[in-house]
């Protein structure tokens, strides 16, 4: 399973921390973040996922479940 590695950036203790996810984790993750949110880097081959990079983004619906609609 070749493919680009994806990062993270959790705030922890009012510091930004860039943490790697698990391939399993990425699906989860991915679509909380706008496309603004998400940076490609192709010397590196990664993905950063970043909400600073466009805080006043929306996160369009794309229809996943959401573990709101149990509610």
């Amino acid at each position: 399973k070749k493919g680009a590695r994806v990062f993270m950036w959790e705030e922890v203790n009012g510091f930004w921390v860039r943490k790697a996810l698990i391939r399993s984790e990425v699906e989860d993750e991915w679509y909380e973040f706008a496309p603004s949110q998400r940076s490609f880097d192709p010397v590196k081959n990664e993905w950063d996922l970043c909400k600073p990079l466009d805080s006043k983004a929306d996160v369009p619906d794309n229809g996943e479940y959401d573990d709101d609609d149990d509610d």
